[in-house]
């Protein structure tokens, strides 16, 4: 997907235009700038209706002046490291509950990440649970294999 969408933003896209009846060439440059629509926020994990703010659910952004004063720069990283706490979790024995545990604490769950993270959750389960008889799996292995999937994933 992510191919797909630098390919239409070198070069464009055509489309027919049934009113006009002629070809159109579609330039994705409007994806990255400020929004106020529902897909847009829900692709930027955005509030969408409160602009000055980049998420309702942690508050991060304010004024203009807040946000370039050393507190107010500060915050808006305080999102980024909750997400990358995530998916730390995620990688270790228990993930479920500490995943849901650090999304708790922060209030920070990224809608994009989501799906992201429920895979590795579930591969963890799948990489830990051994059958009866079997040798454990050690921690390192599985670790590595989660992140081997993470890397594929994004």
């Amino acid at each position: 997907m992510k191919d797909s969408l630098c390919n239409a933003v070198q070069s464009g896209i055509v489309a027919w235009d049934c009113k006009d009846e002629e070809e159109v060439m579609l330039i994705l440059c409007g994806l990255f700038l400020a929004g106020n629509n529902p897909m847009q926020a829900e692709e930027c994990s955005h509030a969408g209706l409160n602009c000055n703010y980049f998420c309702r659910t942690c508050n991060v952004g304010g004024t203009k002046e807040y946000k370039a004063s050393e507190e107010g720069y500060n915050s808006i990283f305080k999102t980024t490291n909750s997400i990358q706490h995530q998916f730390e979790a995620a990688m270790k024995l228990g993930a479920m509950t500490k995943v849901q545990s650090a999304i708790s604490s922060t209030g920070v769950r990224d809608s994009a990440s989501a799906s992201i993270l429920e895979s590795l959750v579930e591969l963890g389960k799948k990489l830990y649970k051994q059958g009866p008889g079997l040798p454990a799996t050690s921690e390192r292995k599985i670790t590595v294999a989660l992140e081997k999937e993470f890397d594929k994933l994004l």
